[in-house]
């Protein structure tokens, strides 16, 4: 029998992970510096971004400092102490700064914070791979109430898949038929790429009560729920910056964002330790 079934530990304490939580250490003073300085900073952005997006991701930034990373100092606390919640709770914020940031590296935001964004999209990646490498499925559907409403929870992921996907495909064959590219273009290729076939994957999982399904539910609810917030925050940045609003952006994202936080709720509720 697997050592961590046997012995009932979530995270088998090694070396790797006291390597994965100084990773993260390192990665939550990278993100006070770069997400400062965008969030407070003069002209971080404007030269790669057009002022509707300037305006998004200074909320992200915002996002990151006053939810993030409190989350994941918590998280990381109680992964250590062998809390089951607490690996999702991890594993959500680092998916959420792997997009944001993986964004602005491939997307070449060349200011001088450039560096910084490659490595904390780096950082976010290789942290949640090894932390994902080192949970126990079966313990951890274990500390999970057999009550956790699975189904529903898989539905509104392949909501999400569905809808994102005619969004995303229709504003790309609109670039095709146009030829004028999107600034959000790389939106729609790490949504259509990675973020959507994670959401229907888990989905599938959570239809047949598969283990790691669970493991992955918290990841990408917290994930989800974090952008939602990051981009109505980002349309309220565009109103008092007097830049016209996406109210069709708003309308999909509020009540999808707010399902996503009840969801959220119901699950964490749903531990056992």
């Amino acid at each position: 029998m697997n050592v961590l079934i046997k012995t009932q530990n979530l995270i088998e304490k090694t070396t790797w992970l006291r390597f994965y939580t100084i990773l993260a250490g390192i990665l939550i003073i990278l993100l006070l510096v770069t997400a400062g300085a965008g969030l407070l900073g003069t002209n971080i952005y404007d030269n790669f971004a057009p002022p509707k997006y300037v305006q998004e991701s200074r909320a992200q930034d915002l996002i990151t400092l006053v939810l993030g990373i409190p989350l994941m100092l918590v998280a990381i606390t109680a992964v250590r102490k062998e809390r089951a919640w607490g690996f999702p709770l991890c594993t959500g914020v680092l998916a959420y700064e792997l997009y944001v940031y993986g964004i602005y590296a491939i997307g070449g935001v060349y200011n001088a914070f450039f560096l910084g964004y490659v490595a904390a999209a780096s950082l976010s990646l290789y942290t949640m791979i090894g932390l994902l490498s080192g949970v126990n499925p079966n313990w951890f559907q274990q500390a999970i109430s057999k009550n956790l409403p699975r189904r529903w929870i898989g539905g509104f992921f392949l909501i999400i898949t569905v809808v994102f996907a005619a969004i995303w495909i229709g504003q790309v064959m609109n670039t095709i038929s146009t030829g004028v590219v999107d600034s959000g273009h790389l939106i729609f290729v790490f949504d259509l790429m990675i973020v959507l076939p994670a959401f229907a994957i888990t989905a599938v999982k959570l239809f047949r009560q598969q283990p790691f399904g669970d493991v992955l539910t918290g990841l990408m609810l917290i994930k989800f729920v974090s952008l939602c917030m990051a981009i109505v925050l980002g349309q309220l940045f565009r109103s008092l910056n007097n830049i016209s609003v996406e109210t069709e952006l708003l309308s999909v994202f509020i009540p999808l964002g707010l399902i996503g936080l009840v969801f959220t709720g119901l699950y964490f509720k749903n531990f056992v330790n």
